[in-house]
């Protein structure tokens, strides 16, 4: 101020690496800074292996996707090596958890956090260290006691729950990935060609196997069955064509005619191309998934111990020899999700980031 220089002898040069620094030139730059600097953080918590499929690891990817506007870390319960893998492939960093509490201190910087537990049913125990660390808490398909602790619930796949009322259910709150987004109109045709099986990443009730051999004997030119990374698949008659490595699911289920699945989030990625779903439940918990209707356009089979391989054979000749019914199906299908789900997931986490709840 003495002298009238911008630089004097006694100012000295701190270099900051490009991702620290921001050049503010315009009211435009200001408003960016002010942001980065309020965002906060999002731990997604995961729980994915062989035994129960790998469905919450993609449920957290396209949430982290949605958020990339704040810090997300990755903190991972129980889960297989490919779930590592999966995670370096796309960039993101991640802590393996030994301990709940320890892993938070690890992770928390000082700013506003939200905990979204994906690790199916929650104790106490999956809410108290966050809470005890001034972080909001999300669980997600949660029937366990810890739901009553959490600040919100996101059930998508299970009626309303009474006990929980701060809860959100329904197809609403569905999450799709990208490829499932703005996809063109299906074409149901009168001649069938492809009936698609698919049970997930892990099919831990072997059903992949079981059902290809079934429909073998149905009335189909071509049977495609697509395969898990974790899974282990049974033989599968000779011309039924397995998948390990495809490039869309979202194209393998439009070509389909007919898709024979498990009763998880594949029935609504399913109902986002509008391609009719025979359902087989893997366990008694996804039996009770609140999307397994006929309202909703689902065929819903039942329990898959308790599914007889003719009954399978005779409802899939059924719908392949019926255009009408498959496209009012499928139709039914396409209007139960929106593609929007995600968002409406992501804009309640930046509330509570922002103390907007």
């Amino acid at each position: 101020m003495a002298t009238g220089d911008l630089v004097t002898d006694r100012h000295r040069l701190f270099e900051t690496p490009p991702a620290e620094s921001v050049d503010i030139d315009t009211l435009d730059d200001f408003d960016a800074v002010r942001r980065r600097l309020e965002r906060g953080t999002v731990i997604l918590r995961v729980k994915a292996n062989r035994h129960i499929g790998t469905g919450h690891l993609y449920h957290s990817l396209a949430l982290a996707d949605e958020l990339q506007d704040h810090r997300v870390e990755f903190l991972l319960k129980d889960c297989d090596g490919v779930v590592e893998e999966r995670l370096r492939e796309r960039g993101w960093t991640f802590t393996v958890e030994t301990d709940l509490g320890t892993a938070l201190d690890a992770i928390l910087d000082g700013s506003p956090t939200v905990l979204v537990n994906d690790i199916l049913d929650t104790t106490p125990a999956d809410v108290a260290p966050a809470v005890a660390r001034d972080c909001k808490v999300v669980n997600v398909e949660d029937l366990g006691e810890g739901a009553r602790f959490a600040d919100w619930v996101v059930n998508a796949l299970y009626p309303p729950n009474d006990g929980v009322p701060h809860a959100a259910t329904g197809p609403d709150y569905t999450t799709l990935r990208t490829e499932f987004l703005a996809l063109p109109h299906k074409e149901y045709r009168a001649t069938p060609r492809r009936v698609l099986v698919t049970f997930g990443g892990s099919d831990p009730a072997r059903l992949t196997g079981r059902v290809a051999r079934a429909l073998s004997k149905a009335r189909t030119e071509e049977i495609r069955v697509i395969v898990g990374p974790v899974a282990k698949v049974d033989d599968v008659p000779e011309g039924v064509t397995v998948l390990t490595d495809i490039n869309s699911m979202a194209s393998e289920m439009l070509e389909a005619d007919l898709i024979v699945t498990s009763a998880g989030r594949t029935v609504y990625e399913a109902a986002a191309t509008g391609t009719p779903v025979v359902v087989i439940a893997q366990n008694a918990r996804e039996s009770t998934h609140a999307h397994l209707s006929l309202e909703s356009g689902v065929i819903f089979l039942g329990l898959g111990p308790l599914v007889d391989d003719e009954h399978v054979v005779e409802v899939v000749d059924r719908l392949l020899d019926d255009p009408t019914l498959r496209e009012e199906l499928g139709e039914k299908l396409r209007s139960t999700v929106d593609g929007l789900g995600t968002r409406r997931i992501a804009r309640r986490i930046r509330g509570m980031i922002e103390g907007l709840e």
